[in-house]
């Protein structure tokens, strides 16, 4: 299936590895996987590296440098201790490798959300290096400080997703899209009236609808909090 679907690709990856001036409006996913094709050097893998884990530490609510060396240490100690050394590099190892591959070829930002699917894998490998400690107190001991961490992390973790788990004004702003695009398809930017958490932005729903952003369009829209939307000139 997966050899159908890429071959069936063939004809677009060529258009537009040939093509003289954008066409149509690809992903930026697609963007960042040509321009590394054309130019091998425009691939950041160190970029990728440190904004996964980062991520994933953030969202463990621990230092960065404390889980990339705890990973560390989990792939050395089941490389050469661990009995089941090919589940755990393939359930917990290559998920992550795959990610931080994939996103090497992307210029634009990072959101937290996008890597909770990998915190199981990076947290599989943690524990496959537990169980590569030789059995006994040592391995006992391991796991004890392992599961207290964990219980320790509960609280914070607790807060975390209280503060975060909705998001009230977004039907405000999937409202205000829609009579955006009603109405125009193109404005030089969206605002609102209301505050949005740091990493949201206000032109999102529109852009997924169609519209476009231009810097040089005659109007800017602003979205109230009941919805409704405000046309003005552009600053």
């Amino acid at each position: 299936m997966a050899e159908v679907v890429f071959v069936l690709q063939l004809p677009y990856i060529v258009d537009r590895m040939t093509a003289t001036r954008p066409k149509g409006a690809p992903s930026m996913i697609v963007e960042g996987a040509l321009a590394v094709l054309r130019d091998p050097t425009a691939a950041r893998p160190w970029a990728s590296f440190e904004a996964i884990l980062g991520r994933l530490a953030r969202l463990w609510e621990l230092p960065d440098a404390l889980v990339v060396s705890a990973l560390a240490v989990a792939v050395v100690a089941v490389f050469y201790a661990g009995s089941k050394r090919a589940e755990a590099m393939f359930v917990g190892l290559l998920p992550l490798v795959t990610a931080i591959a994939g996103f090497a070829a992307w210029s634009h930002g990072y959101q937290t959300y996008w890597f909770l699917g990998l915190a199981p894998s990076a947290a599989l490998l943690l524990m496959a290096g537990v169980t590569a400690v030789p059995a006994g107190r040592w391995r006992s001991g391991a796991a004890l400080v392992v599961l207290a961490a964990v219980l320790a992390l509960q609280p914070s973790r607790v807060v975390e997703i209280r503060r975060s788990r909705g998001m009230p004004d977004y039907a405000a702003l999937v409202s205000g899209a829609r009579e955006i695009v009603r109405h125009t398809r193109e404005v030089s930017a969206v605002r609102v009236t209301f505050d949005l958490p740091p990493t949201a932005s206000a032109a999102f729903p529109f852009e997924c609808m169609g519209g476009r952003i231009a810097r040089d369009a005659e109007f800017e829209a602003v979205i109230g909090r009941d919805g409704r939307v405000t046309f003005r000139p552009s600053r």
